[in-house]
């Protein structure tokens, strides 16, 4: 099931009820359809997106380079324990 935009602005005015205890208004709606648009105050540029998902594929990608090591290490302990312990 997609996440249509009907849908996100029904998910976005529950929790502003649910959470906040307020009542979606005209402001919140216009603010919503801005979002939703990336216009306004969401330019992509304004809310820096770019940088965001700059920043957040490094870490990704660093993350990924310290599982593969950290891996790369475990192997190596695996193999040494098991070509002495069959040596013994």
């Amino acid at each position: 099931m997609a996440l249509t935009h009907i849908k996100l602005n029904d998910m976005a005015v529950r929790v502003l009820k649910d959470i906040f205890s307020e009542t979606a208004d005209l402001d919140f709606l216009t603010a919503f359809e801005s979002y939703y648009g990336g216009l306004g105050d969401f330019l992509d540029e304004d809310i820096g997106l770019e940088l965001m998902k700059q920043m957040y594929e490094a870490k990704v990608s660093l993350k990924a380079v310290i599982i593969q090591f950290f891996l790369y290490e475990f192997a190596i302990d695996m193999l040494t324990i098991l070509l002495l312990g069959r040596r013994h």
